[in-house]
């Protein structure tokens, strides 16, 4: 038994006691059916973003289980630099910049990393598909252990009979945002289905292994989830736990659900967890606003234009942005803004001419979201405001109806 305990302890890299993982997500897609044998074949993206100055514990590979077995299966970065061998980058100093993306501002030390995969199911039935790595970052408020893994899933169900495979939502906005102590904080994901299913949302609670919630984890008071629009919610973040500390870190895990239709009802075909940190500082700042947008419905083959703003009492904004559906389509909707600005209020102009094959039964969410310069904070605090709407596409009316006696009934004609 020691000779086996000590070869264990020797196969574990020193870099996983490393605590570096922030937040992320798994999106997959189809890709189409393989023969010899016969089987369905899935992309699998997984996005996570972890601290830069974490540079032993920085991730080249990570091990995913696609849930049809018990073995985990490698996955490789390929964004940023090629990563050197072995699974370490290697760096051992700050910045660690040699490997993945470092996206914000410097001082934020935040790295997006994404890893690619295919895998093929045998056969129809519900999978799913999890990452779970050894440490997230330190100090997270609502997590009692700064040893605890990191842990994301989703679920797949392949049916034949729902109407063609399914593709999971794809998250435009980074699951990383920052909220001043004793103000409103609103966040939203920008989730997209190519599919057209019909989403929802829910809050969960942050993983640290495949269905295992954290021991001891809490979702502080005034959080929700807006089941329609997906926006998180929270009302308001506390002060400080510490003066120690200039900011808290807080996680929190979203669930988001599509539904198809399936006789007279509804049926779950796939989600998506989302795990996402909230940085919470004592600050001056009071975050843009962006002028409400009401739902909205069009005909096929005609235009669509809306004026949006978004102001600011402190400053100017930093960028004025829109995610969803229609950009997706063809034609693709579009969206221009003046900022950056430096005396808002800022305007954008969203515009989209969607054609028949954009008719549907579920309408399209876009997401308009504003980012401030951060001022009156030294340094800056950018805070950010969203705003959903709703967008029906209806085709166009039959012309030319004619209506033609036949016996019985009625033969219509257009």
């Amino acid at each position: 038994m020691k000779k086996l305990l000590f070869i264990f302890l020797l196969s574990v890299p020193f870099f996983s006691f490393a605590t570096h993982e922030r937040a992320g997500e798994i999106t997959y897609r189809y890709i189409g059916p393989t023969t010899f044998p016969y089987s369905y074949q899935y992309e699998f993206t997984v996005t996570t973003y972890t601290r830069g100055q974490s540079c032993n514990a920085d991730r080249c590979s990570l091990e995913i289980n696609f849930g049809d077995d018990t073995i985990q299966h490698t996955i490789n970065r390929i964004n940023g630099p090629p990563c050197p061998l072995p699974v370490s980058c290697g760096n051992a100093q700050p910045p660690c910049s040699n490997c993945g993306q470092m996206i914000g501002l410097p001082g934020d030390d935040v790295k997006k990393n994404i890893y690619v995969t295919t895998h093929s199911y045998p056969g129809p039935n519900e999978y799913i598909i999890s990452v779970t790595d050894q440490n997230r970052n330190h100090n997270i408020v609502n997590i009692p252990n700064n040893s605890t893994p990191f842990s994301i899933q989703d679920t797949l169900k392949i049916n034949t009979f729902l109407g063609g495979f399914n593709n999971s939502v794809t998250l435009q906005n980074p699951p990383i945002d920052k909220a001043c102590a004793g103000k409103l904080f609103v966040h939203n994901p920008g989730a997209s289905d190519i599919d057209g299913d019909s989403l929802s949302y829910i809050l969960g609670k942050c993983f640290q292994g495949l269905n295992m919630p954290i021991g001891g984890y809490t979702i502080p008071a005034g959080v929700s989830v807006d089941p329609i629009t997906g926006d998180f919610i929270w009302n308001v973040p506390p002060v400080l736990t510490s003066n120690a500390d200039p900011c808290d870190e807080y996680n929190f895990a979203m669930d988001i659900i599509e539904w198809r239709r399936y006789g007279s009802g509804y049926m779950k075909v796939g989600t998506v967890r989302r795990d996402m940190q909230v940085t919470v500082c004592n600050c001056l700042n009071d975050p843009p606003v962006i002028a409400a947008v009401k739902d909205t419905c069009i005909l096929a083959n005609t235009s669509l234009t809306l004026t949006v703003t978004a102001t600011d009492a402190n400053g100017g904004i930093q960028s004025f942005t829109a995610t969803g559906g229609p950009f997706s389509t063809i034609p693709p909707a579009t969206f221009t803004s003046d900022a950056p600005i430096a005396n808002p209020p800022s305007t954008g102009i969203f515009s989209w001419t969607p054609t028949c094959n954009q008719v549907r039964q579920q309408p399209y969410l876009v997401t308009f979201k504003a980012v401030d310069d951060g001022a009156p904070d030294s340094p800056p605090m950018p805070l950010t405001d969203y705003e959903t709407f709703f967008i029906t596409v209806i085709a166009p009316a039959p012309q030319n109806l004619m209506a033609e006696p036949q016996c019985t009934y009625m033969e219509l004609k257009w």
